[in-house]
């Protein structure tokens, strides 16, 4: 997934059961894993493992655009799924991994982000 993230843009705390790689290509975002703040510059990759709780924060006054690889990929995802396609080669047949979902804290949820948000600054 090719992102472009305005200015102010902040996601939800949420998690999927795949790993998540993350390459910023312009601009600069905060990525928080758990109660641990990231700040990404352009050029900074980042690896969230499968299940982590994250969310990210674009706190800059202009956008970045991020690179997302997900494995396995997240096309079936219903968030996503009308734009999302799996990278494959023609008549290749993926081995099948699973259908992973973004799962977003319910609300009212016990974890706060507030506090990892606050210790980033």
């Amino acid at each position: 997934m090719i992102a472009t993230r305005p200015a102010g843009y902040h996601s939800l705390p949420h998690r999927h059961d795949c790993e998540q790689l993350n390459w910023l290509q312009a601009g600069e975002l905060q990525v928080f894993i758990v109660d641990r703040a990231v700040r990404l510059q352009a050029g900074d990759f980042l690896r969230i493992p499968a299940g982590e709780l994250h969310w990210s924060w674009n706190k800059s006054d202009g956008p970045c655009i991020l690179v997302e690889v997900h494995s396995p990929g997240l096309q079936d995802d219903p968030l996503i799924k009308a734009y999302a396609v799996g990278l494959y080669d023609a008549g290749e047949t993926p081995e099948f991994l699973g259908s992973p979902v973004t799962e977003f804290l319910p609300p009212g949820s016990a974890f706060d982000p507030s506090a990892a948000e606050k210790n980033a600054g």
